[in-house]
């Protein structure tokens, strides 16, 4: 995440990358390793289709 810079020196953060920490801290909270959310992220943007991402098993 890059956010802007206000006037004042503040970070400004675009609205998707408030949402996307809230989503990180909710999954955290949930009891979730980094790991599974570093795997999850993906789907979060695009549900359709990622399954192809994934690691297959044997």
């Amino acid at each position: 995440m890059h956010p802007e810079r206000a006037g004042n020196g503040y970070r400004d953060y675009q609205e998707s990358a408030v949402y996307r920490v809230q989503q990180i801290r909710g999954m955290l909270d949930s009891g979730l390793t980094t790991e599974i959310i570093r795997r999850i992220i993906p789907f979060l943007d695009k549900p359709h289709g990622s399954a192809s991402r994934l690691p297959h098993h044997s």
